[in-house]
């Protein structure tokens, strides 16, 4: 007489095959659930991208107002007449201050002024590594190794005034920007020169200063002196 199946026989196939098929999706489902659990903690301890810098920012950072670096580009040469201005810097300006990073004049004369924005910008030329800064007055003297050193004679620059709102404030520049604007040699032949090609183009509202429409992309600008 054949007998009815043990009930433990019946369900040990059930019990292989759910080992065999669900325990798998489990594991499956933990481990996702363990990987977007890591990301979620990595993002909440990850350090925030640095912000772009704004004209409030910029200006806080060197105490007088200022042009946020952008994506443009001038380059070209500055000459005097004909030859070639073999040392100085570049400093360009708009209506909202001068975009902190000066550019270099190479020795053949070149240049080539990056992070600039777009728009309408005057050129200050700096040509004599100790005359005046176009900076607001109160800043730096017109010395600058003395305004560097901390030591010289007072005196009153020539840069534009203070922003409005502050002008019994001393701008606090930074002496990094400074000697961006002045760490380059003038050959001992061509001293004379720089220094009063200096006083001429150095202001960046004169009216010799140069001006030039920054576009997009790279724009093309000879500077001439005379």
């Amino acid at each position: 007489m054949r007998t009815a199946p043990d009930a433990a026989a019946i369900s040990a196939p059930d019990s292989v095959r759910w080992a065999s098929v669900h325990r798998p999706r489990v594991w499956l489902l933990l481990g996702l659930g363990a990987v977007i659990t890591a990301g979620l903690v990595a993002s909440v301890g990850r350090a925030p991208r640095p912000q772009r810098l704004t004209p409030a920012t910029a200006s806080q950072a060197f105490g007088m107002d200022v042009t946020p670096p952008g994506v443009c580009a001038v380059r070209g040469k500055v000459r005097y007449g004909t030859a070639p201005v073999t040392a100085g810097r570049l400093l360009f300006w708009y209506d909202t201050g001068p975009v902190p990073v000066p550019a270099e004049i190479k020795s053949d004369g070149t240049y080539l002024a990056r992070q600039l924005a777009p728009g309408k910008a005057r050129v200050a030329v700096l040509l004599d590594p100790k005359g005046d800064l176009p900076l607001p007055r109160g800043s730096v003297g017109p010395s600058v190794r003395a305004a560097l050193s901390g030591d010289g004679p007072a005196a009153t620059p020539k840069g534009p005034p203070p922003p409005q709102g502050n002008r019994r404030a001393r701008p606090q520049i930074p002496s990094s920007f400074i000697r961006q604007l002045t760490d380059f040699v003038v050959p001992v032949q061509a001293t004379g020169l720089h220094k009063q090609l200096h006083r001429k183009y150095a202001a960046p509202f004169g009216p010799d200063t140069p001006q030039v429409e920054v576009k997009p992309g790279v724009t093309e600008f000879d500077i001439v002196l005379r």
